[in-house]
């Protein structure tokens, strides 16, 4: 009787412990829009998949934003080595699409005009200023295209994977798999996510400059100067210890002494010219 009930109690313990493994492997969600961190190394017969939540978060971000994603450093250690930070052969890009018969919100409006609906948002390797080289003007079928492979190629590919033990954001994604990232970047490809021929790529101790591009601008808030044009948001960079944070760029507001002394400027200004008139 007592071994009956031994055996009762081990095997509840072993289907429980299955259920739990099983729900931090859960399987991946991938919503259109999402910025996908996404590492390779030079030989690696994997890459490694984060989603790191909506562009748009970043994009209307005023404060920097931590991610409080944990898992990372452990999962990169496991795969591609302890100096994963620090080695040379270890990339990453930072990209988000959209193709979906909407645009995301503030990304701009207007169905019955071309290519209103997609946007992509890409990682650049920079120091953080808005001063750094962008991307060269796309055209609006180019961000189309890239909007379709970032947003549903790629991210149907990390829909695919399971989520690691160490982090639920995260999977590993055999290179083998069709279309996966190193299908969609030179040199298997011809340009990154058939568009770019400047490198989405950074080494995971760089700064990844996050631009976004529009198809179609027609509606957007705070719109980029034009069709295709890159502009700058921010800048994301990954820690040792695998936390990843973003940096936005936030328009400068002048000091209140600063207007204060701008306004009696002009008002000297306007007494000088009713003297003299």
């Amino acid at each position: 009787m007592k071994l009956t009930k031994l055996f009762r109690a081990g095997m509840i313990a072993l289907v429980c412990g299955a259920f739990s493994a099983s729900s931090l492997r859960a399987a991946m969600t991938y919503t259109q829009g999402d910025l996908l961190l996404v590492f390779r190394q030079t030989g690696n017969n994997q890459t490694y998949m984060v989603d790191l939540g909506s562009a748009t978060t970043f994009r209307d971000a005023t404060n920097t934003i931590n991610l409080g994603i944990t898992g990372i450093a452990a999962d990169l250690s496991g795969a591609f080595g302890s100096n994963w930070y620090t080695d040379g052969t270890v990339y990453a890009s930072i990209v988000g699409g959209n193709n979906q018969p909407t645009a995301l919100p503030g990304d701009g409006t207007g169905g019955t005009l071309p290519y209103y609906n997609k946007s992509i948002y890409v990682s650049k390797s920079g120091t953080g200023s808005l001063s750094d080289t962008p991307f060269n003007t796309l055209a609006q079928s180019t961000v189309a295209t890239m909007a379709n492979t970032i947003g549903v190629t790629l991210g149907n590919v990390f829909a695919a994977g399971t989520a690691t033990g160490n982090n639920s954001a995260g999977t590993f994604i055999p290179t083998a798999t069709a279309n996966d990232y190193t299908d969609l970047i030179p040199p298997t490809a011809a340009n990154y996510f058939g568009g770019l021929t400047a490198s989405t790529e950074v080494n995971p101790n760089g700064t990844f400059d996050l631009y976004r591009i529009l198809a179609n601008t027609n509606g957007a808030t705070d719109a980029p100067t034009g069709n295709g044009v890159s502009q700058y948001q921010g800048a994301f960079t990954i820690s040792s210890a695998g936390a990843v944070s973003f940096a936005p760029q936030v328009s400068a507001v002048p000091e209140p002494s600063r207007v204060i002394l701008m306004g009696l400027g002009l008002s000297g200004l306007l007494l000088r010219r009713r003297r003299k008139a």
